[in-house]
């Protein structure tokens, strides 16, 4: 008896390394895989249940998550990753802290060791097997991803975030200065399409119209056949209508002369003046 047991102690690991291992081939070999966004799959877990699926990330960092009751996920098979979709504007609080940690991939994959080396920000395009869901997320089995060549950089983020701290003032010249330096870097198409977008609404705000345009069409371009309607219609808004986009609300006690925008040339105190007469020859 007591031998038996052990035979099945010793005999049960190799079992299970085998079984995973199996799973971890046939997912390989699904041949139907449906090319979706992360966000798409964390949005309806039940409709990618045991679908094959591809989709682009941001690599954030390795993770310690496990669910060894109610899937298969245990960290002596698995390594555990957490990522952003590349559709998520990380510069901003709530999407940085919305961080996705429920991909997995097997100790079994000859990737694993390259995943370990994988920096922060660094794209991947997964492709996987969605296992589980558990309450209401899905439990994703990575098979196999390759490295994209872009990737947004720290420095990116930093003059992206601090623009968005300056437009919730109110303070576009400023908003406009760590926008211009974000789009200095070495940047994801994407990301420089909503960089150049924000700078046409900045223009917008000022009054600047002709540049405001320019700054669109741009956004328009970057975004390839990734069509943004709110991109669309601040082009409408631009070629048509730009007052529209005025701000006329700038609080005039928290800027400067020369940051003034130029419907405030000739108001004083809400009320409109008529310029001083030139000098007669």
């Amino acid at each position: 008896m007591k031998l038996s047991k052990l035979s099945l102690t010793l005999t049960l690991p190799c079992v299970l390394a085998t079984s995973v291992a199996a799973q971890w081939r046939e997912a390989k070999q699904i041949k139907n895989t449906v090319c979706t966004t992360l966000s798409q799959v964390r949005a309806h877990p039940d409709a990618y249940r045991n679908v094959k699926v591809q989709f682009d990330i941001q690599f954030a960092t390795l993770g310690g998550i496990s669910n060894p009751f109610f899937t298969q996920f245990v960290p002596t098979d698995f390594a555990n990753f957490h990522a952003w979709a590349v559709e998520q504007p990380i510069w901003r609080k709530q999407a940085f802290d919305d961080v996705f940690g429920l991909l997995f991939i097997s100790k079994s994959s000859d990737q694993l060791q390259e995943l370990y080396n994988t920096s922060t920000f660094q794209r991947l395009r997964v492709t996987g097997l969605v296992r589980n869901t558990f309450q209401n997320q899905p439990w994703i089995e990575v098979t196999e991803y390759d490295k994209l060549d872009e990737q947004v950089g720290w420095a990116t983020l930093s003059h992206l975030y601090r623009a968005d701290q300056w437009m919730e003032r109110r303070q576009w010249q400023q908003a406009l200065s760590e926008l211009s330096l974000a789009s200095q870097g070495s940047n994801p198409s994407d990301v420089l399409s909503e960089i150049y977008k924000t700078m046409g609404v900045c223009y917008l705000r000022v009054g600047e119209s002709e540049r405001a345009l320019a700054h669109l069409q741009s956004a328009k371009k970057m975004a390839g056949e990734r069509p943004d309607p709110e991109i669309e219609g601040l082009i409408a808004t631009a070629s048509l209508d730009p007052s529209r986009e005025l701000d006329r609300a700038v609080n005039k006690t928290e800027i400067r002369e020369f940051e003034r925008p130029m419907w405030e040339v000739f108001e004083v105190e809400g009320r409109t003046v008529t310029p001083p007469a030139q000098p007669q020859r």
